[in-house]
């Protein structure tokens, strides 16, 4: 179990105000951003599986998950952070839900990866909102692969995947104030461009 994940956890909690909740099934919604919609909060992080629901994720994928995303998965079910400029995917348990029960689930990493680059062996597991997306590969534990969407070019590599979380935090809270509004508006563009 890696202790940086709660490292991680406590800082996405300096956004907390008095609208946050803790859903029934553990789900964490953190500041609530009521300027844009009723339902939106600026972090989300989804209550975790189980074995049998990783389990799923490798049968349905043909991949052995590497450690660092089996153990995030087992502390939570994904993520979506600022806004959802950075998810981190999971798997979407409920296949029939009502409009708000939908806004409460992660995007799912079976859907997102069927088909796709299971011949280079790259398996996506996050993503940002402006044109890129975050990979690993099979048979290679830790790195993380960050893809251009548009090209598949990889644009940056990083050799631990807490390493690559802390910095794209650290980076996307710039941008944002502590009642998780935008405050470099012009400038977030070009936070995808240094990623």
């Amino acid at each position: 179990m890696d202790k940086r994940f709660f490292t991680i956890i406590e800082e996405l909690k300096k956004w907390k105000n008095d609208d946050d909740a803790i859903l029934q099934d553990g789900t964490q919604l953190i500041c609530k951003v009521s300027h844009i919609s009723s339902l939106n909060y600026f972090h989300k992080i989804y209550a975790p599986l189980n074995t049998l629901d990783i389990e799923k994720i490798e049968t349905l994928l043909k991949v052995k998950l590497p450690d660092f995303l089996l153990d995030l998965l087992l502390k939570c079910n994904g993520m979506d952070l600022f806004h959802s400029n950075l998810s981190i995917l999971g798997l979407r348990k409920k296949k029939e839900m009502k409009y708000y029960e939908r806004y409460f689930q992660p995007s799912d990493i079976i859907v997102e990866n069927l088909g796709r680059y299971k011949q280079n062996e790259y398996i996506k597991f996050a993503t940002y909102k402006e044109g890129y997306d975050v990979y690993f590969k099979s048979g290679n534990e830790n790195n993380v692969y960050i893809m251009e969407q548009k090209t598949d070019r990889i644009v940056k590599e990083y050799t631990d995947f807490y390493e690559w979380l802390s910095y794209t935090i650290n980076k996307l809270s710039q941008y944002f104030n502590l009642s998780g509004q935008l405050i470099k508006e012009n400038k977030l563009v070009n936070l995808y461009k240094i990623i």
